[in-house]
């Protein structure tokens, strides 16, 4: 707190540039301060919430050694030139200081959420607490959002299951793509998905480089950060300007808005740059598709504001645990499809030799063919396997479901948790990584299957981590409804479950990647996009049309006529295998070449099925390539398949 006589504050920017200091009487103690989560803040600075203080000064400061930039009509932002930290902003009657460059902010500031509407999914909101900073809807006499609108809020943002995700400073002049990341099957299981890893920081430097209290990183590799033209984005780009901070250690900013943009040391082998969070374009501010957020502060020593750092974790624990048991599922259920395709292919090499060997036996060869043509009659299904694969599919979504029914009613209380909840799920997560998955990763590399006991090991700790999971919210909602009574005339009814976590991506499902609109009724009602791009039309009417320049070896991989880019790799084609009993082995490959997808997409980036369209009362609608190829290789059969002229059979 302020002393009785007032308080002196220095603050400046990493470099000096910026340097400022004031005395303030204590009466103006605590300062008007703010959270602000809107999209100009996050896209001018690059992080995810910008941090002010109002200075009650009459006097205008001297910012003429700094760079102004009007971000809108009523509002001009000014940076430091050299080292890129955001100073303050000028609105009509009042400045605001980034308290990033104060030098203690601790009990100084009263601060309050700003524009939590802005992020469509509640961006860092969630991880701070209503009743410490409150949460305003737009500017600071809006409305408040309340845990239960934000809960509702969340739910109507659909995730983007993109191929590529698009980042871009506030002026514009940066701008650039990042791919899924490629990742070794241990990194994607502990990710829980293709997710780049990101994270908040609170070091010196970062703060006094940005101007903002907390900045937001994730790691990218040099080679995966591509311009809109496709080609590998040039770090010297002359729309940004380089400042090192630390021998060694350098960062870049956009010289036009000041937005901050990426971070790289030379010490780094193999090299990987970080880039700021807020510049990228998705679902939401927090990404939480794109992004597996960590759960703790780096450099949290460096903070000036503690109790700030301490809330900013608090709402992590029992989210983060939860998203963490909801990511070993996927990850088993990764390994389990990984080992149920190498058993095919297994089964397949033993089933030639069989048959080699039944020559030789010819009365035996007639009973033992009957036998097997009699399995796949049934499916060849084994209710060992059945059963665990049934546990795992559905184990994320009952968790995802409990957790969001009790978040629903108690909100942040609820995400927060108490410490028997928390030792209570990460005994889970332990169960979990060390039976299930420890079980299914030796057989994957060792090229083992798993016995029956194996089977009936893996199947009860699965659902004993599921129901010990839901058990541990359950006994967690029942324990904070005790110690606030009133709890439960405000409480909501239950609600249905959410496809999405705070911190997670659960198990895919196609409700997620694509929505079905009949066009034989509605035609699209309320999406004036055309169903297909007007190349993709030309490539249909014709097959023999080859696909133009852009689409070779080196080109753009732009389409012609809507400028969308399409994230294919010239000569190469998506493998798909389907079952059919009428073939020698039991399955067909099929290679998806790159013109049927192609001609499969809409204006907009999505992909329309044509195989839907010739062959269904529907047609089906996907945002992302990954999921549009599964579509095509779980709901259309082999004939169907076999009428395409795009995608091939292999033999």
């Amino acid at each position: 707190m302020a002393s009785e006589g007032g308080e002196k504050l220095d603050f400046r920017c990493h470099c000096g540039n910026a340097s400022f200091t004031y005395t303030l009487p204590s009466k103006a103690f605590p300062l008007k301060a703010s959270i602000c989560h809107c999209e100009d803040c996050r896209h001018s600075s690059g992080q995810m919430f910008n941090t002010y203080a109002v200075i009650p000064i009459e006097q205008r400061p001297d910012f003429s050694h700094l760079t102004a930039y009007p971000s809108s009509k009523n509002l001009t932002r000014f940076f430091c030139s050299k080292c890129g930290a955001s100073v303050g902003n000028f609105e009509p009657h009042e400045w605001e200081f980034a308290s990033g460059m104060f030098d203690r902010t601790a009990g100084l500031l009263n601060r309050l959420q700003m524009f939590v509407e802005s992020t469509k999914d509640g961006g860092t909101s969630l991880w701070l607490p209503k009743d410490v900073y409150g949460r305003k809807n737009e500017g600071r006499d809006s409305e408040d959002m309340t845990d239960e609108e934000l809960v509702i809020f969340r739910r109507g943002r659909r995730q983007s299951m993109s191929d590529m995700l698009r980042g871009r400073c506030h002026c514009g002049a940066v701008a650039f793509y990042v791919p899924r990341p490629r990742l070794s099957l241990e990194e994607e299981e502990k990710r829980g998905g293709d997710r780049y890893v990101a994270g908040l920081c609170a070091c010196d430097s970062c703060r006094l480089c940005t101007g903002f209290e907390f900045s937001a990183w994730t790691a990218v590799r040099p080679e995966d950060i591509l311009t809109t033209e496709g080609r590998q984005f040039d770090v010297n780009d002359p729309a940004l300007v380089h400042y090192t901070s630390s021998p060694g250690a350098h960062r870049s900013f956009c010289k036009t808005c000041g937005a901050k943009v990426l971070f790289r040391k030379d010490s780094r082998d193999p090299q990987i740059y970080d880039i700021n969070v807020g510049l990228f374009r998705g679902s939401g501010a927090r990404l939480d598709d794109w992004l597996m957020w960590e759960d703790t502060v780096y450099f949290k020593e460096d903070a000036k504001d503690p109790e700030l750092e301490k809330n900013l974790k608090k709402t992590f624990i029992i989210a983060t645990l939860v998203s963490t048991i909801i990511n070993c599922f996927g990850s088993a259920h990764g390994l389990y499809d990984r080992l149920q395709q190498k058993k095919t292919d297994t089964k397949q090499d033993a089933e030639i030799k069989k048959l080699q060997e039944e020559i030789k036996k010819k009365d035996q060869r007639v009973q033992e063919v009957s036998s097997q043509n009699g399995d796949r009659r049934n499916g060849g299904r084994d209710p060992d396997r059945d059963n665990l694969e049934r546990s795992l599919t559905r184990s994320g979504a009952a968790i995802q479901s409990a957790y969001n029914a009790d978040y629903d009613r108690l909100g942040q209380r609820f995400a927060m948790g108490d410490i028997i909840a928390q030792n209570e799920l990460q005994a889970q997560v332990i169960q979990l990584q060390q039976t299930v998955i420890s079980i299914l990763e030796e057989a994957v590399y060792s090229g083992r299957q798993p016995s029956r006991a194996d089977m009936a090991t893996l199947f009860k700790a699965s659902e004993a981590a599921r129901e010990g999971s839901i058990q541990a919210l359950n006994h967690q909602y029942q324990r904070l409804l005790e110690n606030n009574p009133k709890q439960r005339a405000l409480s909501l009814p239950p609600a249905a479950s959410v496809h999405g976590s705070i911190r997670a991506l659960p198990a895919p499902t196609p409700s997620r990647h694509g929505s079905i609109r009949s066009l034989r009724t509605s035609s699209l009602a309320g999406d004036p996009t055309p169903l297909y791009c007007r190349y993709s039309v030309a490539l249909q009417d014709d097959s023999n049309r080859p696909l133009s320049s852009g689409f070779a070896p080196g080109g753009s991989c732009k389409c012609e006529a809507c400028g969308i880019f399409i994230p294919i790799e010239p000569q190469r084609a998506w493998q798909i295998y389907k079952e059919d009993p009428n073939v020698r082995h039991g399955e067909r490959t099929y290679h998806i070449l790159n013109r049927f997808m192609i001609k499969c997409h809409r204006a907009n980036g999505e992909f329309a099925c044509v195989l839907c369209s010739r062959f269904r009362s529907v047609d089906t609608i996907w945002e992302d390539i990954r999921a549009f190829a599964k579509h095509v290789s779980r709901a259309h059969d082999p004939a169907e398949l076999n009428k395409e002229i795009d995608i091939k059979e292999v033999t």
